[in-house]
């Protein structure tokens, strides 16, 4: 079923692609693209958060077909006759150093939670999706924190069960959040690796010699409508400092971590010129025009899952229907 519906989308974007439907839609207006990425890699995962290097090449190049790269710093004064692209990064992953490899020169932003940076941590995310796949437990039972049970027997029922977590989990405080982690470990085992799985900040000054930009994700990746304001401006000043100390150089980038309409503080436009920030950016889909509203930028998440066909292959058509999104396709 699955599979059909993957064919059916496919089919959609290839005639809305190919009608020129996309490409006009695109040209037209003049708009500004901010593509968003996390990993640059091949490795399996359900979270959806991946793309690999090729793919990454493919789609810059043809980002450059359609319009200019830019940086957000310059998204002022962006040329009026053609559409513009920016790429961006969330988290701070080691692996997005492939893209100064396969995308050399071309400008980007990477956002850092920094309490991440130069460590061995990993995300609770990325420890649950770890914990979910190599267990062999057929039930994880997540009764005590009233989230009920999940069969783990089939390839399937973990996807599944990764995906429901990944949503359900993220509403909760980060304490609480800690909490589920080590009881979800606790019953299926920690999968702890010795692979550096973030930026440090020797690979951080090698990609500002290269021209990527840095910005704030704020210090624990924390969802800004989960935590006080306090605590939001506690996270706001030590990745500020941690971020200034170590690149001399001052933030005026952030990106809200989760970044849905309901996961944005009431009080962003406050906060955020407070702390010295000229942009922010969203996970809400969409493309910005005119950018009354910096602090409120809208993203395209690119990712292997949306612009592959139900073969593997990376799909022009379903890169632009992507852009466009005429009918609002996921």
């Amino acid at each position: 079923m699955l599979f059909l519906k993957k064919i059916v989308k496919y089919l959609v974007a290839l005639f809305y692609h190919y009608s020129g439907l996309n490409e006009n839609l695109i040209r037209k207006h003049k708009k500004l693209y901010i593509l968003m990425f996390h990993k640059i890699s091949a490795t399996v995962d359900y979270l959806h958060m991946s793309i690999k290097p090729g793919e990454l090449q493919t789609i810059v190049n043809w980002s450059k077909n359609y319009g200019e790269i830019t940086n957000l710093s310059d998204i002022t004064n962006l040329k009026k006759n053609c559409c513009s692209f920016c790429i961006t990064f969330d988290d701070g992953y080691k692996n997005n150093l492939r893209f100064i490899k396969y995308c050399p020169g071309v400008s980007a932003t990477i956002y850092l939670a920094t309490s991440y940076i130069g460590t061995g941590k990993r995300f609770w995310a990325d420890k649950m999706q770890t914990s979910i796949l190599k267990s062999s437990k057929p039930v994880l039972d997540l009764a005590d924190f009233e989230l009920g049970q999940y069969e783990l027997t089939t390839k399937n029922n973990k996807k599944l069960a990764i995906r429901k977590l990944n949503i359900i989990l993220k509403q909760f405080h980060p304490k609480i959040i800690e909490k589920i982690i080590y009881a979800i470990g606790n019953q299926l085992g920690f999968w702890d690796s010795n692979e550096e799985v973030f930026l440090n900040w020797a690979d951080i000054k090698n990609l500002k010699e290269q021209g990527i930009e840095i910005g704030s994700h704020t210090h624990n990746h924390v969802i800004t409508t989960n935590v006080s304001r306090k605590e939001l401006e506690n996270e706001f000043r030590l990745s500020n400092k941690i971020i200034e100390e170590n690149t001399n150089c001052k933030v005026r980038h952030f990106a809200y971590p989760n970044g849905t309409k309901n996961d944005i503080c009431e009080y962003y436009a406050h906060i955020l010129p407070q702390y010295g920030y000229k942009t922010a950016v969203t996970t809400v889909e969409g493309f910005n025009q005119n950018c009354r509203d910096p602090y409120l930028l809208k993203r395209i998440n690119v990712t292997t899952n949306r612009i592959t066909n139900p073969f593997g292959e990376v799909s022009k058509a379903m890169f632009t229907t992507l852009l466009s999104n005429p009918f609002r396709i996921h």
